[in-house]
C-alpha cells in the first residue's frame, strides 16, 4: 500500500461549483466530441473490455511515438478511510480506459490516454491520464482528468489525492484547474501534495 499524509489542516475544495459549470457526457456515450482551448475539437473514445482486446487501439506510452509526455495519477476514496491507496500490484475489480484522437491531414493518432480503476471493494479507485505534452498545455489533461474524476464521484468516492515533485509543473496546473488545493509537505518539502474533496455526485 502507499500511503500519504494525513488531512492538512487547511479545509479541502468543493467539486460542487465547478460541477455545475462544466457538464459531462452520458456513462452510456462511447465517444464523444471535446473542443480544447485553442479551438481544436479532439475525440473521446470509450474502450470497454472487448475493444480494448479487438480495436488495435494503441494503449500506454507505446501510444506516443514522441516520447515527449506527461502522467498524472490521482487516487480517491470513499469518505473515512485511512489515507492509503493500493499499489501496482492489487488487482482492480474494473477498470474504465478513454483515448483522445486528434484528426489531420494525415489521418488521426492518438494524443492522450485515461484510465480509471476501482479497488479493495469498490471504496477506493485510481486515476490516471498520460498525455502528449503539448497537448496537455491545450487543456487535454483537464478533460481527460476530469472526466475520471466525475466517474469517481459517481462510485461514491469523495477525497482525491495527488502528489508530485515540485518542478512538475505541468502536474501541478492541470490539478490546480480542477480546483485540487496544493501544499509541500512538510515531512518530505521535495513533494508537493494536492487533494479535492467531493462534496457530493457531480
Amino acid at each position: 500500500m502507499i500511503r500519504l499524509p494525513e488531512d492538512p489542516v487547511h479545509e479541502c475544495r468543493s467539486m460542487n461549483r465547478y460541477a455545475l459549470d462544466h457538464p459531462k457526457p452520458s456513462t452510456q456515450e462511447s465517444r464523444w466530441t471535446e473542443v480544447l482551448g485553442d479551438h481544436n475539437p479532439i475525440e473521446i473514445r470509450s474502450l470497454d473490455r472487448a475493444d480494448a482486446a479487438t480495436s488495435g487501439e494503441p494503449h500506454g506510452t507505446a501510444a506516443f511515438p514522441s516520447g515527449d509526455i506527461v502522467s498524472v495519477s490521482v487516487f480517491g476514496q470513499v469518505a473515512g478511510l485511512p489515507a492509503e491507496y493500493p499499489d501496482d500490484a492489487t488487482a482492480p475489480i474494473e477498470r474504465r480506459t478513454f483515448v483522445a484522437v486528434a484528426h489531420d491531414i494525415s489521418g488521426e493518432r492518438t494524443i492522450g490516454i485515461a484510465e480509471l480503476r476501482s479497488f479493495d471493494r469498490g471504496l477506493r479507485c485510481r486515476c490516471d491520464v498520460v498525455a502528449e505534452r503539448e497537448w496537455l498545455g491545450k487543456g487535454l489533461g483537464t478533460v481527460l482528468m476530469r472526466h475520471l474524476v466525475w466517474i469517481s464521484s459517481l462510485l461514491g468516492m469523495q477525497d482525491l489525492r495527488a502528489s508530485c515533485a515540485p518542478e512538475e509543473h505541468a502536474v501541478t496546473d492541470l490539478l490546480h484547474s480542477l480546483e485540487f488545493r496544493a501544499w509541500h509537505d512538510e515531512a518530505n518539502p521535495a513533494q508537493i501534495l494536492h487533494q479535492l474533496h467531493l462534496t457530493r455526485q457531480c
